[in-house]
């Protein structure tokens, strides 16, 4: 029934928090230059990006594509602000993360007016 039809979803789902929780953990080495901060970016946007639409897909849930670009670009977003505030500073502080949050904020939003209300929500 439709109780074997949702075991694909569920399984994936599983394996994909699985694998964000333990990417979550490792320390990625401070970015000493724009080198780092674009390598970061694109692979933290690629991973998300890719997992995000391998997971609506196999929910079959409408707009999938849509829905991976804007995590792909919230993840990329606090990649990329935590790696330039890690390039400048030298450390990876509070201030980076905040940072981060702060451009996960602003690309995740799906409109350029409601861009402060998601940068305040993220921060």
């Amino acid at each position: 029934g439709s109780r074997c039809s949702r075991r694909p979803t569920v399984m994936l789902a599983i394996a994909f928090a699985t694998v964000a929780t333990g990417a979550s953990r490792t320390r990625l080495p401070l970015a000493s230059g724009p080198s780092d901060v674009v390598r970061q970016v694109v692979v933290s946007g690629g991973v998300v990006g890719t997992g995000s639409l391998l997971f609506n897909l196999a929910a079959g849930r409408p707009a999938a594509l849509r829905r991976a670009r804007r995590w792909a670009a919230v993840s990329a977003g606090f990649s990329g602000g935590r790696a330039t505030c890690q390039w400048v500073h030298k450390t990876d502080d509070v201030f980076a993360r905040l940072a981060g949050a702060c451009c996960a904020g602003a690309l995740g939003a799906p409109s350029l007016p409601q861009v402060p209300v998601r940068v305040l929500s993220f921060a």
